[in-house]
C-alpha cells in the first residue's frame, strides 16, 4: 500500500484543516477520499475545493462506502463516542 486513503467526518474549523494538510500532501503516506458534513452549503463549499473527495451528508455512509482505511473524526466532543 502506498498510502492510506483518510476520510473526514465533520469539517467544520479542525476537520478543514485536517483536509487541507492531507489534500496539500503535508502528511506522508495519507490520501484525502472522503469527506462527510451534515451542512448542504458545507458540502457544496467542500464539493469545489476538494473535488477528487466523495462527499457524505451522513458518516454511516462515508463508514460504509468502503471509501477509506481510516477516519478522523473533527465533530464536537460530545458525538466523538457515539461515531467511534
Amino acid at each position: 500500500m502506498d498510502y492510506i486513503r483518510v476520510g473526514i467526518i465533520g469539517v467544520g474549523n479542525i476537520g478543514s484543516a485536517h483536509a487541507a494538510a492531507i489534500a496539500d500532501g503535508k502528511i506522508n503516506g495519507m490520501k484525502l477520499t472522503a469527506l462527510c458534513d451534515i451542512s448542504n452549503e458545507k458540502r457544496e463549499q467542500l464539493s469545489q475545493k476538494f473535488s477528487e473527495c466523495k462527499l457524505f451528508d451522513d458518516y454511516k455512509k462515508l463508514i460504509d462506502s468502503k471509501e477509506t482505511d481510516a477516519v478522523i473524526i473533527s465533530v464536537p466532543h460530545r458525538l466523538h463516542t457515539e461515531i467511534g
